[in-house]
């Protein structure tokens, strides 16, 4: 399990370097972690794939991470399953997609919340 210091610590660096994915399924990490994770998202141009599900995020963590992938035009694909995210999550994610253009991969099943509308949109641009 990675502790909130080794995550934040984590998500620190990730600006200054070349990793195109990273995998967090499992590591239980919280909103705590989600500001830092949030600034490195607008920071970090090469990081692709990102693997958050089976954590304890909530929708304060997912209205942080939506904030950013406002901005972030490189990731593809974002992995948010199994977590604790509610409808206002899921909300903050559609709303997100008004401005982000390049995610093309979203996972949401078994959180809190069934919507599944960010889900959909983001699948569609497949064809």
């Amino acid at each position: 399990m990675l502790c909130k210091i080794g995550a934040i610590a984590l998500f620190d660096c990730l600006p200054y370097c070349n990793l195109r994915t990273l995998n967090l399924l499992g590591n239980g990490l919280t909103d705590d972690c989600c500001s830092s994770l949030s600034n490195s998202l607008i920071a970090n141009a090469l990081i692709e794939q990102l693997l958050l599900g089976k954590n304890e995020i909530t929708d304060f963590g997912i209205h942080l991470i939506a904030k950013s992938l406002e901005k972030n035009v490189f990731l593809q694909a974002i992995d948010l399953s199994c977590n604790k995210i509610g409808d206002s999550g899921m909300n903050s994610l559609l709303l997100c997609l008004t401005s982000n253009h390049t995610l093309s991969t979203l996972a949401t099943y078994q959180n809190l919340s069934i919507d599944d509308r960010a889900e959909k949109i983001v699948n569609l641009r497949l064809y």
